[in-house]
């Protein structure tokens, strides 16, 4: 069977080897010849994504039977007129719209009762005065397109709005609370909870995931709640036949929505994080699902879930790295499920700003017996590591 791939870059070279695990035949596309996921496909084109003709073209002339679940961002509406086109399996391109237009998506959960930030767009004419009028400090700035956080950031005062301020970006309150990540899969409409993860975030004036803990350590009744939810929201949004990612706030029992994608979570979240805290491959599954073979969904009890925290190399100074721990010093302890780290001596290491200043790091995964001990344990390999300010 022949497979799509919308996207070869790092975040989707996981997918692209999943399916020719499946014994899958991929066909990948990708506007970057150096991709890297080029390398596991079967053929590739070097296409631009957001060329929907072309991509539908290629689709067309492979005769592929699916597209591939893939972590991408805007683009993700070229997988839906692909789906549209060929009537295949899948989101399809008005969704994939209204999750990847962060304005369109709040004005359909406004629009449904769901509750969310409050929200406008900065348009030409748009005064700072305007803004300050109708926000208090302090506010979120973000894109109305993109993914990974890029772009986002906590404006604290006067002073940071007029070194961010430009026509395009949209206005948000911000919301307090403590912040989740989850993920699931909707079929047939019906969307089936498969993770919820509590965040790690770096310090104002951006809010990049730096770790996740999972299972969030989250009461039944909440985690029904958040079901509920995410129910509305994929009825309002159009989403059918795909898997979720969504960033969510919690406060006082309250859920409120930041943002949700119908594709699966990129930083390792889907290829690494659910598969071993769950016991299942939920990308496998809606392969599986996409290609006709219509396996079931298979979950478990939040109870069973294997505790775990992701991390990623975030460090508190911004300058040239003068020490960089041997492997075996971490991977040696049972407590480490996996260690990857691509830091060399030398190197400078900027503010995190997105996910894009993380995904070439590397990662870590521990356990614990509590989340204490493993945000400790996250903490102390951090440690290890010697940056000198530059």
């Amino acid at each position: 069977m022949r497979v799509l791939a919308i996207g070869a870059g790092k975040e989707q070279s996981y997918v692209i080897k999943k399916a020719k695990d499946m014994g899958l035949h991929v066909i990948a596309v990708d506007g970057n010849k150096g991709s890297s996921g080029f390398k596991y496909a079967d053929k590739s084109y070097v296409v631009d994504i957001s060329n929907e003709t072309e991509v539908i073209k290629i689709a067309e002339k492979e005769k592929i039977v699916a597209v591939l679940p893939t972590p991408i961002g805007r683009y993700l509406t070229t997988i839906g007129a692909v789906n549209d086109y060929l009537g295949l399996k899948g989101i399809s391109k008005k969704a994939a719209f209204n999750c990847t237009d962060k304005m369109k998506t709040h004005e359909i959960l406004i629009e449904h009762g769901v509750k969310t930030a409050r929200q406008i767009k900065i348009r030409k004419g748009t005064s700072i005065e305007e803004i300050n009028e109708n926000f208090y400090y302090p506010f979120i700035l973000k894109p109305r397109y993109g993914a990974g956080s890029k772009g986002v950031r906590v404006i604290r005062n006067s002073e940071e709005l007029l070194s961010y301020y430009e026509e395009g970006i949209l206005v948000e309150e911000f919301m307090t609370g403590k912040e989740y990540g989850l993920d699931g899969i909707v079929r047939n409409g019906v969307f089936h909870l498969i993770l919820v993860r509590e965040k790690v975030l770096t310090d104002f004036p951006f809010r990049q995931e730096i770790g996740y803990i999972a299972p969030a350590p989250i009461f039944d009744k909440t985690l029904e709640n958040i079901r509920l939810s995410a129910q509305k929201v994929c009825n309002a949004i159009g989403l059918t036949d795909c898997l979720l990612h969504a960033d969510i706030i919690i406060e006082d029992d309250v859920i409120k929505w930041i943002e949700l994608s119908g594709r699966p979570s990129g930083l390792h979240i889907s290829s690494f994080m659910v598969p071993n805290v769950t016991g299942e491959n939920y990308i496998q599954q809606q392969i599986n699902y996409l290609i006709g073979k219509n396996e079931e969904i298979v979950l478990h009890s939040f109870d069973v879930y294997k505790k775990m925290y992701l991390g990623f190399f975030s460090f508190s100074k911004i300058g040239y790295v003068t020490y960089v721990p041997d492997k075996k010093r971490f991977v040696n302890n049972d407590y480490v499920f996996d260690y990857h780290c691509h830091i060399k001596n030398g190197d400078y290491l900027d503010q995190i700003k997105d996910g894009s200043d993380l995904i070439d790091r590397g990662f870590f995964a521990i356990t614990g017996q509590t989340i204490d001990e493993m945000c400790d344990r996250a903490q102390s390999i951090i440690s290890k590591f010697h940056i000198e300010k530059g």
